[in-house]
């Protein structure tokens, strides 16, 4: 990947304050090339939220692992921290809190219940530039993954961003599952359509996918954070993004005024 592209990848590691930044074709390719990392594989079990879009549990089935759903919060829509213990098991490697419309998840009651071997890896999808108390999404966690799908509060057209602090997992990503591509079951939708395990079984029909970032979405993305300070987070401090506990109006709110 071009210069370009680095650049893109350190202002968005500055942006978030983080070591590490890369940047990939979705999020939800971005999901998938975390979980590799990190290990996850068959036979292991991620908790995801039951209230998401299909790419966070897809990319589970995808590393051959299974999803195990927790109910939401029903004042915040993200993960209940409260329910995660009674979901833990023996087969727990990994939990994926997701950051609903930007709203950091309850990271520290997850914490709290997570024993330390759990990865936790952050579905930031909407949350670029979110933050939870002094720090931001995309460290608060094992590692993150953001979207820049127009809909988002920063766009390239399409692609995202792994973050993380720790270089390890930064090395295997880049160097192992990164510079290999990642292996998927070639059903219409890898991110849109819920995958179900029996039909992958029968299909047996997969490809390779590249998640490199090309040089003109980073262009693009390195635009938009110029001016990321200026024109969204005066929006971000208006409707209270940056404090856990914001209400369902505000989201209403904020749906209609960005």
């Amino acid at each position: 990947q071009g210069s370009r592209v680095a650049a893109f990848e350190e202002q968005f590691a500055q942006l978030h304050e983080v070591k590490h930044a890369i940047a990939v074709t979705s999020c939800t390719t971005g999901l998938h090339l975390a979980l590799i990392g990190m290990g996850i594989g068959p036979g292991d079990e991620v908790i995801v939220p039951a209230f998401t879009w299909v790419a966070t549990a897809n990319v589970v089935i995808q590393c051959g692992a299974t999803p195990v759903f927790v109910d939401v919060d029903r004042q915040t829509y993200n993960l209940d921290s409260k329910l995660v213990k009674e979901r833990l098991t023996e087969a727990t490697k990994a939990i994926i809190p997701v950051h609903l419309f930007g709203l950091c998840a309850d990271m520290d009651g997850i914490r709290e219940v997570v024993p330390e071997n759990i990865k936790i890896l952050e579905d930031a999808a909407c949350a670029a530039g979110a933050r939870y108390g002094a720090s931001y999404a995309g460290g608060l966690g094992d590692a993150a993954v953001f979207s820049f799908h127009p809909r988002k509060p920063i766009t390239t057209g399409e692609g995202g961003a792994i973050t993380t602090n720790s270089q390890e997992l930064y090395e295997k990503i880049v160097k192992d599952a990164f510079k290999e591509g990642v292996e998927i079951i070639d059903l219409c939708g890898y991110g849109d359509v819920f995958l179900d395990r029996g039909l992958m079984e029968k299909l047996k029909f997969t490809k390779k996918i590249k998640p490199n970032c090309k040089t003109y979405v980073s262009t693009t993305g390195n635009a938009m954070i110029s001016r990321y300070h200026e024109d969204i987070l005066k929006y971000l401090d208006i409707l209270k993004f940056s404090i856990y506990g914001t209400t369902p109006e505000v989201y209403k709110l904020a749906m209609g005024g960005l």
